[in-house]
């Protein structure tokens, strides 16, 4: 229950910065998605009191929501392909809908996203000189409505998630899985179905302020079987990904 609930809380953090991009004058398009992920979101973040059912649902609504956000934005996007017990795969671009992070804001692009957020401007400023995220390391959604992967950084620091290649571990778990400080949670969605990770790689092959590219491998279970055994199987991908940051994009390298 504690997970499905933090699922929730990821796509509404996630979803509110994608508003926060669209104000700052992004187009007609990438406005009406962030503000219905925005409402999925809301939603989900306000179901903490229902049933596990109940939650189940809303943790996969809003991941579809989050991945239905995607839009166009410079970069090769991302695919991927399920194979072993699940088949399928998938394909979506770039844009600040489906990829950014606090690495590809100016300082005062991340003050304006704090309080957008309700976080007070002088801890947000303390945060920022101690290399601190103030929103998230990273979040990457990867996919359409039905079937994708959304990917969430998990840390405290810039250390903890640096600029330059490196292979970070994506744990097993239930949907976000059980991430910590240098990992990274992720949310499977096949064919409209929620699965879980059994355990992976999120390798990054270039991540500076012109944007992100690397692969993903993820060994994954079906996470609510309607009878029998769950469906297993694996899904490989990779991700080439322009910097975004707001719609000012300030914190690019162009």
């Amino acid at each position: 229950m504690e997970r499905l609930v933090r699922v929730g809380l990821f796509v509404g953090i996630s979803a509110a910065l994608l508003i926060f991009a669209a104000c700052g004058g992004g187009d007609s398009k990438d406005s009406s998605s962030g503000e219905a992920a925005g409402t999925t979101a809301a939603t989900a973040s306000g179901s903490s009191s229902g049933g596990a059912s109940s939650q189940a649902g809303t943790a996969v609504a809003t991941g579809r929501a989050t991945q239905a956000a995607n839009t166009s934005g410079g970069g090769a996007g991302c695919k991927g392909t399920f194979s072993g017990g699940v088949t399928g795969s998938f394909e979506s671009p770039g844009g600040t809908s489906a990829v950014n992070t606090d690495y590809w804001f100016t300082e005062a692009e991340l003050l304006q996203a704090a309080r957008f957020l309700g976080s007070g401007e002088a801890q947000v400023k303390a945060d920022i000189a101690a290399k601190k995220f103030v929103v998230y390391p990273l979040i990457l959604n990867c996919g359409d409505s039905k079937t994708g992967v959304n990917f969430l950084a998990k840390a405290d620091t810039y250390n903890d998630f640096p600029f330059g290649p490196k292979t970070y571990t994506i744990p097993s778990g239930g949907l976000l899985g059980g991430a910590t400080n240098g990992e990274v949670g992720v949310i499977i969605l096949v064919n409209d179905d929620p699965y879980k990770s059994k355990g992976g790689t999120f390798e990054v092959k270039k991540f500076d302020k012109t944007g992100i590219a690397g692969s993903f491998s993820i060994d994954i279970e079906e996470a609510f079987a309607a009878s029998g055994a769950p469906k297993t199987g694996k899904v490989t991908g990779t991700f080439d990904m322009a910097c975004t940051g707001s719609t000012s994009r300030g914190g690019c390298s162009r």
